[in-house]
């Protein structure tokens, strides 16, 4: 039988998050930690240089991994420029890493009420709810991530992970874990290994169903 906590510790090697283009985050190495990327989301207006200039500085320091220097300064970025969501969703990526979730979702959620057009906002709401054990709210902000963009790959694979170990909901789990496959450039192997499971397991259980059936009278 197939152990979640081994499944848990793969993970790792996937980049599940990425706000890439949004303004917000660009993946990184980590089950649902996400590194800053230096882009404002697209829906939002051009921005001063020297605007510019301090949140790249800002997001360097997350980068680095010097969050407590970076958190003041999108504080106050973020309190003088109440229109950009790159900021709030920055200090939202801050707030999971250092394990401060009703802060990361309060954080998201203003700056999805900015962007309401950003998968990738979702998408890491969706992790900072799955992180809380708030399941199914993290399966409605992954559904909104999908809503917004069907071809996000890294929601498609965080959905698939929350039906997968966490709802019990095997089929749903394939569906998303193919449709991210899908989106690869290149066959993720790790993926491929738990489609490849999940499909044993549905061809055993159907089996077992078929064999029960087959002694009944």
């Amino acid at each position: 039988m197939r152990s979640v906590d081994r499944r848990a510790a793969g993970m790792l090697a996937l980049l599940l998050a990425a706000l890439a283009g949004c303004g917000a985050v660009a993946p990184r190495p980590e089950v649902g930690v996400a590194a800053p990327a230096a882009r404002a989301p697209a829906a939002e207006a051009p921005v001063a240089p020297a605007l510019r200039q301090e949140y790249d500085r800002a997001l360097g320091l997350i980068k680095a991994g010097r969050l407590a220097q970076a958190e003041p300064r999108l504080r106050r970025l973020a309190d003088e420029n109440p229109d950009l969501a790159g900021p709030p969703a920055n200090l939202g990526i801050i707030y999971y890493r250092q394990d401060r979730l009703l802060e990361a979702e309060e954080a998201l959620a203003r700056a999805a009420r900015i962007n309401p057009r950003s998968a990738a906002i979702q998408n890491q709401l969706g992790m900072v709810l799955r992180a809380a054990g708030r399941f199914d709210a993290a399966r409605q902000a992954y559904a909104r991530a999908l809503d917004i963009d069907p071809g996000h790959a890294h929601a498609h694979l965080n959905i698939g992970i929350l039906y997968d170990l966490y709802l019990a909901k095997p089929d749903q789990a394939l569906v998303h874990y193919q449709r991210y496959q899908a989106l690869q450039p290149r066959e993720d192997q790790l993926v491929a290994k738990w489609i490849f499971e999940l499909k044993q397991r549905s061809q055993t259980a159907g089996q077992g169903a078929r064999g029960v059936a087959g002694g009944k009278g």
